[in-house]
């Protein structure tokens, strides 16, 4: 019987030859994955603990990408003045496997999960928590660790009603983008809201929210293979929100925030896009 061969877009095998090379998208060196802590006012001292209560798994686009380092950046300052006990991984993360995964290269994908497993049980954190909706996902369904998994809407909801985290009200109108990952495939919903409400701000929903909300254009591997769909898809998003009369674009997704802000800028729309993480820290006393 003739053996079966498997074709992939050429995007897609550039993406596996990268994460082969360098652990991340990015194809950059991975002892660059903490730059981002570099441009902080003054990174936590403690930040690669080898041993912390929550790890704080960053991920990929957020550590390369200048347009959504800022992410992580506001979620240290944020758990820092909750007083946690956390570290991130630094160049010891690799990519958690989403891109190869849906892709179709599970086989690919084995060595970053036994990797990354392996690193965490190490730290003995009991939490793990992410930003990155795919890759919150990706650890729920496919790894196996005696950490708690939680995404950083649930975790900074948890710490403002633990009455961790004092808050400013702010002024501004707001509206939010249900990411996919977080959202369709992860059932979370209520955290972000709750999250942003909570800072007493006006909050208009978009008419497609929820479970019908729509994708940012950027989901999956779709960008790459399809960059002109993302982008209609994307000013279309953005369009919808600045119907609203917000004038601050929420999510709670590295990849929504980035190519959302592309869409934004391509629809001639005024609006800030921001990530969750970013709008609570401006709002914190």
């Amino acid at each position: 019987m003739p053996r079966l061969s498997v074709a992939y877009p050429r995007s897609l095998e550039l993406i596996r030859e990268a994460i082969a090379r360098t652990k991340n998208v990015a194809n950059f060196p991975n002892s660059e994955r903490a730059m981002w802590a570099e441009f902080m006012p003054s990174p936590p001292k403690n930040l690669f603990s080898k041993k912390a209560e929550v790890i704080y798994f960053v991920g990929c686009m957020s550590s390369f990408s200048p347009q959504i380092q800022d992410i992580p950046a506001a979620m240290v300052q944020l758990m820092e003045k909750a007083g946690v006990d956390f570290a991130v991984l630094g160049e010891k993360e690799w990519c958690c496997g989403y891109p190869l995964l849906v892709a179709g290269m599970q086989s690919e994908a084995e060595q970053l999960i036994e990797h990354n497993s392996r690193v965490i049980e190490k730290s003995g954190a009991s939490r793990v928590v992410f930003s990155c909706p795919s890759c919150y996902r990706t650890f729920k369904e496919l790894y196996s660790l005696d950490a708690e998994l939680c995404h950083h809407t649930q975790y900074l909801q948890e710490l403002i009603e633990g009455g961790k985290l004092s808050l400013r009200s702010y002024s501004k109108k707001l509206t939010y983008h249900d990411p996919c990952d977080l959202g369709r495939h992860s059932g979370i919903y209520e955290p972000p809201r709750r999250v942003l409400r909570a800072l007493k701000a006006e909050l208009v929903e978009m008419p497609r929210a929820r479970e019908i909300a729509l994708c940012c254009g950027g989901g999956g591997d779709v960008e790459l293979v399809e960059p002109e769909l993302t982008s209609n898809i994307s000013v279309t998003v953005a369009r919808e929100a600045e119907q609203t009369g917000a004038g601050i674009l929420v999510t709670a997704c590295q990849q929504c925030k980035r190519v959302l802000k592309k869409g934004a800028a391509e629809a001639g729309a005024k609006l800030e896009v921001k990530d969750i993480a970013e709008v609570l820290l401006e709002a914190v006393e």
